[in-house]
């Protein structure tokens, strides 16, 4: 979580359900594995485990796995031992678990648990944060052995030091997306990602980039959703077959809008429920929703940042992707796993929040590798409840 008040909301809410609970309770915290994992939770938790997939689409099995050494810990067939490594060390690419270094990685995770250690996770931590020691985490649970869990944690942090340099981003340029479109494929579209204005990194979704550069090459058929409340909003007083002329964009970033001159196509109240697999039956809401025509082009625009990495989101809208050369998500990964063999992903780096960059973002904390040029070093291994009954 993000605050004003505190760099840790999670560590303050276990320590309050710690101390609410007493010692003698089990409390077990499942993770996303971008997660900023500190002292203060470890102290108070006594299962703290990630997913292992980026895209993740396994967070009901890592449910699972919390309540099940939780349920084996409340049976005392275990006593549960977590123990945490740190890097201070970002990644800039390159961190999806499918291929490259994590999916290394994994593999070696995986074979200290079929040894008997209940469960390895490596935390990458969210590069965007500005919270005070940020970096890799290595956790590892175990039936209360300290050695194994050292073991564990330095063997995989070593090992993710060691990778480091191939933690780089191999994004492509907007350029590089029109020459592909006319290089031979399968009959799929595309499924392009807005990735400096990805929706679910916490950007706001208003970025025209693509829309601009698409606009301006009439023989490009594409769908493309763009946030903008203001839009939204006047495009609910135009009906259906109406020509229209709308600025769209840059409501909340400063981007430069685009003027546009569209038939309205649609009028939607923007729910759908999510195909998945990532939050599958989820009912989304990007609230007041008007589908624009314009030439090849269709143009979406939303009252909300929309969850338009979920294959729904357009058949919602009655737009078939199969009739479009690409449609563009506002994600930077969980699309992958939504249009599996229905498109083929590519992934443009265009400008936006969603894209790290520590100088327009102003960060207050100490700069870590590879922001630095102090190599970093890796933490001795903390256990804790190594002492409780």
């Amino acid at each position: 979580m993000i605050s004003n008040e505190t760099a840790d909301p999670e560590g303050e809410l276990l320590g309050s359900l710690r101390s609410i609970l007493g010692p003698n309770v089990l409390i077990g915290v499942g993770l996303d594995l971008h997660g900023h994992i500190t002292d203060t939770m470890c102290q108070a938790a006594d299962v703290l485990i990630a997913c292992k997939n980026n895209p993740h689409d396994d967070y009901y099995q890592t449910g699972q796995r919390v309540t099940r050494i939780c349920l084996d810990a409340a049976t005392k067939k275990i006593k549960p031992l977590l123990s945490r490594v740190h890097i201070p060390m970002i990644l800039f690419g390159n961190d999806e678990t499918s291929g490259g270094p994590l999916f290394d990685l994994n593999k070696v995770a995986r074979d200290f648990e079929a040894d008997g250690v209940l469960d390895i996770s490596i935390f990458n931590v969210q590069a965007m944060l500005d919270v005070p020691d940020m970096g890799q985490v290595i956790t590892a649970v175990t039936n209360n052995d300290p050695r194994m869990g050292a073991i564990a944690c330095e063997t995989l942090a070593r090992q993710l030091l060691a990778r480091e340099p191939e933690f780089k981003t191999d994004h492509l340029e907007i350029d590089d997306l029109w020459p592909i479109l006319k290089q031979p494929h399968t009959n799929l579209p595309f499924a392009v990602s807005d990735f400096g204005d990805r929706v679910l990194a916490g950007a706001t979704g208003d970025g025209v980039q693509i829309l601009r550069e698409a606009h301006k090459r009439p023989e490009v058929k594409a769908a493309i959703p763009v946030t903008d409340i203001h839009a939204a909003r006047a495009l609910q007083n135009h009906a259906v077959g109406e020509t229209v002329q709308i600025s769209l964009g840059g409501c909340y970033s400063q981007v430069e809008p685009i003027n546009l001159t569209a038939v309205v196509q649609l009028h939607h109240d923007g729910r759908f429920v999510l195909d998945g697999p990532w939050l599958a039956g989820l009912q989304a809401n990007h609230g007041l929703t008007t589908v624009l025509q314009l030439d090849r082009l269709v143009v979406v625009v939303t009252e909300r940042p929309a969850y338009s990495q979920d294959f729904n989101f357009f058949a919602s809208l009655e737009l078939d992707i199969n009739k479009f050369d690409f449609v563009v998500c506002k994600s930077g990964f969980h699309f992958k796993l939504s249009f599996a063999k229905k498109a083929i992903p590519l992934t443009i780096g265009t400008s936006g929040i969603g894209q790290y960059d520590p100088n327009r973002i102003g960060m207050r904390r100490k700069p870590v590798w590879p922001e630095t040029d102090e190599t970093p070093k890796i933490s001795e291994v903390a256990h804790f409840n190594l002492n409780s009954n």
